[in-house]
Parts: C-alpha cells; structure tokens; sequence
C-alpha cells in the first residue's frame, strides 16, 4: 500500500504512467501524430432531448429486453435493430454525423441521393466526422441512398448504405413510435441479413504503464478510483459516486449482503453441483473469451433477483 501512496501522490503516477482522459481539473490527450498535450477540463451540460437522442436510448433499451449484451449473438441484434430500424423524427433541421448514421469508415466522395415529396441528390465529400445537414419540413417517409464513387473508369457508383426517416406529426411520441415499429417488426429485422460495416475504433481513456514493474495500480484515492480489468495492460480510473442517497443502491447492498449469507450456508457438495451447472450455462450463453464471471457471482446475481 506504501508503494501505491507513493505512485498517486504528487506526479508519480504521471512519471510511471501515460495519462489518457480526465484527471482532477485536467484533460490528457495524445494527438494522432503521437504529441501528448494537457487541457483544462470544461464541464459542458448534457442538452437538451432530441430525436436523435432517444433513437439510441430506445433502441438499446429495447436491445437489453430481448437478450443480454453478455449473451453470444447479441452484438448481431443490435447491430441489425441500428441498421434496419428507421429514424423517427419530427420536423425540423438535423445534422447526421457520418460515422454514426451513415457508417461512413473512410473518407471519399459520395452520392447521396434523398428520395420523397422533393426528391433529389448531390455530391460530397464524407469524412466519419461530417455533419450532413438536412432539414425535413413535412411529414412523410423519406429514404436516403449513399453511393460511393469506384476507382475503375466506366462503372457506375454501388450503393454504400440506406437510411430510413419517417416525420412524425407534432405531438406524436418518438418513444412511442419507436417501441411500436420494434416490436411489430422485430422478427423481419433479425431475419435480415447482419450490416457489414466494420466497428469504430474506441479511444481508451485510462492510464498505460511506462515500465514493466508497475502494470496497474487498484484501489482509491483523493475521490479516484483505480481498477484494472483481467487480461489488459491498461488501468482504468473513475470518479468515486456518492450513493448513500440512492435508496435501490441500499436496498442492492442490503439484498446482496443476504444473499452472501445464503451462499456462506450452503453445503460443499452443493458448491460442486452449482459450479458444474455455471461453467456448462456460461459456455453455452457467454460470448467473452476471458471469464467476467464466477459460480459465487452466479449464485450472489440470482439470489439477490429472488429476493427481489
């Protein structure tokens, strides 16, 4: 533990490790050309609902109450819900970032081509950062085709991706809607065929040892805390969540503190049998390669949702 006071006091955790994300009232960030430059950090309000917003809160919503995003194939489901799945808005001007509604990887020159009441198209140039501005002004259903150009002369332009608008009237529910359109077509949407678009890269927010003495640091301090995941070479940091007034938080602890008294009473020979049934329902349900889960967790997991 000296050792560990050691590290994170002063600037010995920025001399044993690369910094990558908040720290305090500080941003560390390394550029893409390899330059490390620190930030003051500016706390910037969530704003305000929008359509596009609860696009995503609906349908991982809704992803969750058909699988389980630990279960083997559920990658697949959300994928097809966030590709097949059209967008429910209301009239208005919207910006669709490139990467998210068009997963555009790489950047070239496109044909975007908008079909409805004023069909048309137009040439441009999609980087995964780029802001398309559209503005849909009546209600109706609205399809967007994106070409992509091909190198070879005499070819004409494939088709990259498709997406689905549908206006709503003022006042109708987008939440509705989406909840309606979902469980009315979700057995056509899981019998099509899964999106080939390959995922974004994530930026890893956490720290990296410098030497091969100190892999990680676990623990908390100054209202930080520090953990590091099995099989990774990064150590994670977060803020430490007050949630002595969150009442579920209480009744959790006090239900899971029941349920490891439950399991302490438990004979051995039921220990073996519950093992046996975990590792056989883990293989068969469990996607990830490196175990997140244990029989006790199982059994703390279950038991807590009986006493539920």
């Amino acid at each position: 533990m000296k050792n560990k006071r050691e590290v994170l006091e002063g600037e010995g955790l920025l001399h044993f490790f690369e910094m990558h994300g908040r720290l305090g009232d500080e941003v560390y960030r390394r550029k893409r050309n390899g330059e490390t430059e620190v930030y003051p950090y500016i706390y910037i309000p969530p704003g305000a609902e929008t359509p596009l917003k609860l696009r995503t809160v609906v349908i991982n919503s809704f992803a969750n109450s058909v699988s389980n995003p630990q279960y083997k194939g559920y990658d697949a489901i959300l994928r097809k819900l966030y590709y097949y799945t059209p967008y429910f808005i209301t009239p208005g001007s919207y910006q669709l970032q490139g990467q998210t509604v068009f997963f555009i990887r790489e950047a070239g020159n496109y044909t975007l081509e908008l079909s409805g009441r004023m069909g048309f198209s137009w040439e441009q140039k999609l980087c995964r950062r780029t802001m398309v501005r559209l503005n849909f002004a009546g209600v109706g259903e609205y399809e967007l085709i994106v070409y992509c150009e091909r190198s070879e002369r005499g070819k004409r332009s494939e088709e990259y991706c498709r997406r689905r608008f549908v206006v709503l009237e003022e006042g109708v529910s987008v939440k509705d809607a989406y909840f309606e359109y979902l469980s009315e077509h979700l057995a056509e949407i899981l019998g099509m065929p899964e999106p080939e678009y390959t995922r974004l890269k994530i930026y890893r927010r956490g720290l990296v040892a410098k030497t091969n003495i100190f892999l990680g640091v676990s623990g908390t301090d100054r209202e930080q805390i520090y953990y590091m995941r099995k099989d990774s070479k990064i150590t994670f940091l977060r803020a430490n969540y007050d949630h002595t007034g969150n009442m579920q938080s209480q009744l959790f602890k006090e239900q899971k503190a029941l349920a490891i008294a439950d399991w302490k009473a438990e004979s051995e020979e039921f220990k073996e049998q519950w093992a046996k049934q975990f590792y056989r329902w883990y293989d068969q349900n469990f996607r990830r390669l490196n175990r997140m889960m244990t029989p006790y967790m199982w059994y703390i997991g279950n038991r807590v949702r009986q006493l539920i």
